[in-house]
This record gives structure tokens, C-alpha cells and sequence, in this order.
């Protein structure tokens, strides 16, 4: 006799919910459900937690380890997904510096400022290039390094990218949207947006800082848009 197989429509891997459309729905609503937990929990012991510095220790250890989780995969999201993701963060930012009250409704942009916390947005892109880095010093597994196709000159007219090493082909364009989100099209959009000193930098703690740099000052830029 045969058995029926239930179908479901999403299924949890290695931590993450994964759906038929790979809209991260439920994986993003697990995040921010257990998020808002913890800080429900953080709250009630705040006036026993005095100290500012233990209060974003917290804040790292629960909630922002939790939005940095695999976090690349929420590449090219829409907004309105992402800004479920930056709710929970702003709520974070909430917490460390103790806003109640009224003083709820305030922006939160200049206090994660002051943190040096960056929106989602912006964690998932420096998430991404941190990976491409590490392939091109031999830091990543082959799965990921053969996503990547690095310049090469396919003329006698040399150009001046010519001498960039570490510049990205592009593939051509997926059909398919969520294609279009995978890591071998996000990777070259996003690594030949940064500078030639980044992208050359000699040790991966000396990346990091030039990175966060990076897209820090893009974030200061009055006409960046912070929509999620």
C-alpha cells in the first residue's frame, strides 16, 4: 500500500525557512517573532541593567546575531520585507538607550548612527562582499568560487580596468527574478561598486573596516534612501 506524501509548502534548512518562491516570508517573521521576544524579556530586567555598554552587548548577543544570520539571502527583498528586519533593529536601538514613552516616535536613524549599527540593507550587502573577499584570498569553499569570474582582457586594447585584479565579469540576466537574486549576479553588482582600495585590501580585519567605512558614508549621504 502506498502512503500519501504531504506537501508542505515551506521547510526549515540548516536554521533557515526556505518556501517554493524563496520570498523568506516565514524565515523573516521567525527572526522578528523571536526578536521581539528577547527584547519583551530585556525589558523587563532594564532597570537592573544600568550600564550602557552591557546593554548593547545584549543588543549584539540577541538580537543583531540573529539579523545577521544567514542574512544574505535576503539580497534584493522587497522593501517591505526588509523593513520588518529594521523594525526589529530600530527596537534594539530603543532598548540600549533606554526610549520609552512618547519619546518612542522619535527617529531612530541618528541613534544608530551613534551606535554605528547600519540598516539592513546595508548589513546584507556588506554580508555578501565579506564572502567574495574570502574567495579571492582562497578563504571560501569551491561551491562559492566558481560563481565568480574574474576580468580578463579579451582584446589587444588595454584598458584601464585591465589592470584590476580583482574586478567581476558579469552573467547575463536571469529570466526569473529570484535567479537574479542568486550570489553569482548580487556578487559582481555589488563588489565593482567599491573602490579598488577595498577590494585590494591586504588582511580580511582591514576589509572589514574599509567596507563598514564604505557603506557608512554612503549611509551619511543625504540622498541615500532608507526606505527599509
Amino acid at each position: 500500500m502506498g502512503q500519501n506524501i504531504k506537501v508542505q509548502d515551506s521547510v526549515k534548512y540548516l536554521g533557515v525557512w526556505l518556501d517554493q518562491n524563496l520570498t523568506f516570508s516565514k524565515q523573516i517573521s521567525s527572526v522578528c517573532s523571536g526578536g521581539f521576544i528577547m527584547l519583551k524579556n530585556l525589558w523587563k530586567i532594564s532597570n537592573k541593567v544600568t550600564d550602557i555598554e552591557i546593554r548593547k552587548q545584549l543588543i549584539h548577543s540577541c538580537i543583531l546575531s540573529r539579523l545577521n544570520f544567514c542574512n544574505s539571502l535576503y539580497y534584493s527583498l522587497p522593501n517591505y520585507q526588509l523593513s520588518k528586519l529594521h523594525k526589529l533593529l530600530k527596537a534594539g536601538t530603543r532598548y540600549i538607550f533606554r526610549i520609552t514613552g512618547l519619546d518612542r516616535r522619535k527617529p531612530m536613524t541618528p541613534y544608530l548612527q551613534k551606535l554605528h549599527f547600519l540598516p539592513v540593507s546595508l548589513r546584507i550587502k556588506l554580508e555578501i562582499c565579506l564572502l567574495i573577499y574570502k574567495s579571492f584570498n582562497n578563504q571560501s569553499p569551491d561551491y562559492l568560487n566558481c560563481l565568480l569570474i574574474p576580468r580578463k582582457n579579451k582584446s589587444d586594447i588595454k584598458l584601464r580596468k585591465d589592470n584590476d585584479q580583482t574586478w567581476l565579469e558579469k552573467y547575463p540576466i536571469e529570466q526569473s527574478n529570484f535567479k537574479c537574486r542568486g550570489y553569482r549576479h548580487a556578487a559582481p553588482d555589488l563588489w565593482n561598486n567599491l573602490t579598488q582600495n577595498i577590494r585590494e585590501s591586504p588582511s580580511i580585519e582591514v576589509f572589514k573596516i574599509r567596507l563598514k567605512t564604505f557603506y557608512f558614508d554612503r549611509w551619511l549621504n543625504p540622498t541615500f534612501n532608507i526606505s527599509c
